[in-house]
């Protein structure tokens, strides 16, 4: 079986067994790691020459890896998050990144053999304190062409939980992207909003402050039962 330790879990007792009788990978290993990138290359293309692989570990803040082709050289750069990821582990993701790079079927068990460790609670808890201490988020400005995040966060806050929500980072991304409109760092407690939605023709943004104004009346704050449908998603 290309990978035994298919179904392992770092979280179970059972599994420790493996962490710690594994051989740690620390930097004086790295031609074993080569070797294994350079088997993964034998296995998804047996007539293909292997080519020139350099392996190294890089200062990525979470769990990051990258691998890529320059001058016919492969250059992989690891997590320092997984210097000491055993080399069951470091197999699975050698598996995952050239499948990735020859577009090639991921084998049965990579995924799983290397998820189980960099799923595992003592990874995911050096990865939030690495973010916390070393992360960083590009704010610009929560003031935008045509709409202002402050004030839209503010009227919503006002709104639907009495102005008791304490205000995050607000800003609107440093460019415009269409796939992903926005996200939240809960480690930086940090909001980045798509510049493409601060736009006269984005109707979600324009209906926020028009909604709940409307729907209110002189004097009164309770927002429309037109905007309903929204109000669990801040709950």
């Amino acid at each position: 079986m290309l990978f035994p330790y298919k179904g392992i879990s770092f979280r179970e007792p059972k599994c420790q067994e493996l962490f710690n009788t594994a051989q740690h990978c620390l930097t004086e290993q790295l031609p074993q790691i080569r070797e294994i990138y350079a088997e993964a290359f034998r296995w998804y293309d047996p007539k293909r020459a292997t080519p020139s692989i350099n392996v190294s570990f890089y200062p990525y803040i979470g769990i990051n890896h990258t691998i890529r082709i320059r001058d016919g050289i492969i250059y992989v750069r690891i997590g320092d998050i997984c210097r000491e990821m055993p080399l069951p582990c470091h197999k699975g993701l050698a598996y995952i990144l050239v499948g990735k790079l020859l577009r090639k079927k991921i084998p049965a068990g990579a995924r799983e053999v290397y998820n189980a460790y960099i799923k595992s609670d003592f990874v995911r808890e050096k990865a939030t304190s690495n973010k916390a201490e070393r992360g960083r988020k590009v704010v610009t400005t929560t003031k935008g062409t045509v709409y202002d995040l402050d004030s839209i966060f503010d009227t919503l806050n006002r709104d639907y939980f009495s102005g008791k929500v304490p205000k995050p980072t607000l800003t609107w991304s440093a460019r415009k992207t269409f796939r992903i409109l926005g996200h939240h760092d809960g480690t930086l407690d940090h909001i980045t909003i798509s510049r493409s939605l601060d736009a006269t023709r984005s109707r979600f943004l324009a209906s926020v402050p028009q909604r709940t104004s409307a729907s209110a009346g002189a004097g009164s704050r309770r927002p429309s039962s037109s905007f309903d449908p929204v109000a669990p998603v801040y709950q």
